[in-house]
């Protein structure tokens, strides 16, 4: 493909994107909603936007404080002033009392829709989720600490060890997302750096008729799996590329399982392609792979969104002409993890979190056995 015309889907898509705004909920749900998540969005106005971002200031300055704070051999001196600076951007210190009585009309909102999913849903912007927020809490640290520990393995140095550590990373990534309240919904959304950049952007195309991104709550679905997730590209209404959606993560039940699961996938597209009303019949769609076996399996729908460059190509590599005139063209190409992935190349899990998990497995920092260990890899 040639730079005109590389650089002219590119110019397209973006777009697309600062026009359209495909990749909101809010411009495809309604029209595919019994094929997905229950949603309800929650309206925000600018008031709204600009105290979450608030905030989120404060909280990045009390992060940049908490570096210089120093004990000088004084453990307990060095909690009271760190716990000090925590308290110092609650939203109750950094918020006027006209500010708080607005976020309260906002949670209330919040706390309504999460009641209509039983106290537990998934809390995002129309544009996108808080799932970096996660990453530093304390929340996924505790799922990984339970999953690793109900799941003994004798060697952790074992590709098959690994596998399953990787594949616990995004369960447990996935679940600390769960919100049973709007604390737990503001927690996570001024905690994170993708709703701080969105809403940013957003003030800076504020016009009088224009609104800030709204929220969404939208219903947890236990049976859905995150390492059964995939990304699908739709070009001129027909489905030319299929990738799994994590990008170094080996499935064995994916591999051995391809056929059946692609089947289900262009299956399910074909019913909702008809009701998606995109711009030039041209998008991606994600889908999870629900249930256990050949015989329970069945494609859900989780999301839309504008095609690449804007939506990632996991499997696929947009820079490169071959890949993208595949996504771009045809024909169907479905690629998926084949085999195991070194734990020295799993470059997309969170560097701490990694380290975490070796050292719930006793593992040595480079996560590969000593020298004078008798286990080999297997």
């Amino acid at each position: 493909m040639s730079t005109s015309t590389t650089t002219t889907a590119t110019t397209t898509a973006e777009s697309r994107h600062s026009a359209g705004h495909f990749d909101h909920v809010s411009s495809w749900y309604s029209t595919v909603s019994g094929f997905t998540c229950q949603s309800t969005f929650v309206p925000m106005d600018w008031p709204h936007a600009d105290i979450l971002l608030k905030i989120r200031a404060a909280a990045r300055n009390a992060a940049t404080m908490l570096r210089f704070v120093t004990s000088d051999g004084d453990a307990a001196t060095q909690k009271a002033e760190e716990a000090k600076i925590i308290e110092s951007c609650r939203p109750e210190k950094v918020l006027l009392p006209s500010e708080l009585e607005t976020l309260s009309q906002l949670k209330a909102g919040i706390d309504a829709a999460i009641r209509i999913y039983g106290n537990n849903a998934f809390v995002r912007l129309d544009t996108r989720s808080p799932k970096d927020a996660v990453l530093a809490g304390p929340i996924v640290k505790q799922l990984l600490k339970s999953e690793i520990e109900s799941h003994p393995q004798s060697n952790p140095y074992s590709s098959e060890c690994y596998t399953q550590d990787a594949i616990f990373y995004y369960i447990c990534i996935s679940k600390a997302q769960i919100v049973h309240s709007a604390n737990d919904a503001m927690e996570l959304l001024t905690s994170s750096n993708r709703v701080e950049q969105d809403l940013t952007n957003a003030k800076l195309h504020n016009t009088a008729e224009v609104r800030p991104p709204c929220l969404v709550v939208r219903e947890w679905k236990n049976d859905i799996r995150p390492e059964m997730e995939f990304r699908v590209f739709v070009y001129n209404g027909a489905v030319t590329a299929i990738t799994q959606y994590h990008e170094k993560l080996f499935v064995p039940e994916i591999f051995a399982h391809k056929e059946k699961m692609t089947s289900l996938i262009l299956a399910k597209h074909k019913e909702i392609a008809p009701l998606v009303v995109a711009p030039g019949h041209t998008y991606t769609c994600d889908f999870a792979i629900l249930g256990s076996s050949e015989e329970t399996y069945s494609a859900f729908l989780i999301e839309i969104n504008d095609p690449p460059p804007i939506a990632g190509t996991a499997l696929f590599n947009w820079d490169l002409d071959a890949d993208r005139n595949l996504i771009m063209n045809g024909p169907l190409q479905v690629r998926v993890i084949e085999s195991p992935v070194d734990w020295s190349l799993q470059t997309t899990l969170h560097p701490p979190l990694k380290q975490y998990i070796d050292e719930l497995r006793h593992r040595g920092a480079t996560g590969k056995p000593p020298a004078s260990s008798p286990c080999l890899l297997s």
